[in-house]
């Protein structure tokens, strides 16, 4: 749809354009087997998660978020998915909150709750359950210093109330 878009707005505008040529660019995470094949990708994607210790509906969400690159956060599992429970992670959002520093670039908690996972804006509640273990597992993977802490948790707090405040007449 994007490329037909583009296309057309090119063909609109003075000057020559190439035509888009992203139907051959194959997306991150992509190579799930196509649209016919994603239900069959998920079905396995969701045995290989629950035999790592998550469930059912956590290995979806994340085989239907992350497609084929799913298999990167199976890893971060096996490599030290022990951690979790340390952190007071499940082992969900500790794949998420690895996989996004170091394949992501997150850097900070509104990075993984608004750009990674959008959950500021789809999944309130899950944000407030999480803010907290995740704030402090950045915190010490990232060696944050106290007042980085607090400045993260203060931007973090004002980007929820943006988002949950209605508007002002």
């Amino acid at each position: 749809m994007a490329e037909k878009v583009v296309d057309l707005a090119a063909e609109e505008l003075p000057g020559t354009y190439p035509k888009s040529r992203t139907e051959t660019k194959r997306l991150s995470g992509g190579s799930v087997g196509g649209s016919s094949g994603f239900a069959h990708f998920v079905g396995g994607k969701i045995r290989e998660g629950t035999s790592l210790g998550l469930t059912a509906d956590e290995a979806e969400l994340l085989a239907k978020r992350y497609g084929s690159n799913v298999d990167c956060l199976y890893g971060i599992l096996r490599r030290m998915g022990e951690e979790a429970e340390h952190h007071g992670l499940s082992k969900c959002v500790f794949a998420m909150i690895v996989y996004a520093i170091e394949s992501e670039m997150a850097a900070t908690p509104a990075d993984f709750f608004i750009r990674r996972t959008g959950a500021l804006y789809f999944n309130i509640h899950w944000l407030q359950q999480w803010k907290e273990p995740v704030i402090a597992y950045m915190a010490e993977r990232l060696n944050w210093r106290e007042e980085e802490i607090e400045k993260h948790k203060q931007t973090l707090e004002q980007r929820i109330e943006e988002a949950t405040f209605p508007l002002k007449e």
